[in-house]
């Protein structure tokens, strides 16, 4: 499923977005695994949200390892890949933020 949502590109975003609301728990690391391969910055904030507020710790361990792999950018080399590098180290800011005001409260 993955994988065939993956061939339609940034245009599944919003199909995949729709389906984590009502999806279990192993379909929600699916639609993740798919944003994952999607590759496009656009999914940066459902994964934030995803990494942030999932019910399942698995399902938030890979969307965080999607953000952190995307702010690694090791070889990044086109304008859009490291435009998502830039934007996945403001998720994961935006997460650590969020983890310290929780911590504190």
């Amino acid at each position: 499923a993955a994988e065939r949502l993956a061939r339609h590109g940034r245009r599944a975003i919003p199909s995949i977005e729709s389906a984590l609301h009502t999806s279990d728990d192993a379909a929600r690391k699916n639609l993740v695994l798919a944003l994952r391969r999607i590759g496009d910055g656009d999914a940066i904030p459902l994964l934030l949200h995803v990494a942030s507020w999932d019910g399942d710790e698995g399902v938030r361990k890979e969307a965080l390892w999607t953000l952190r792999t995307w702010a690694a950018g090791a070889a990044e080399t086109d304008a859009a890949h490291a435009a998502r590098t830039d934007r996945a180290k403001d998720a994961l800011r935006k997460l650590d933020e969020l983890k310290a005001r929780e911590g504190s409260g």
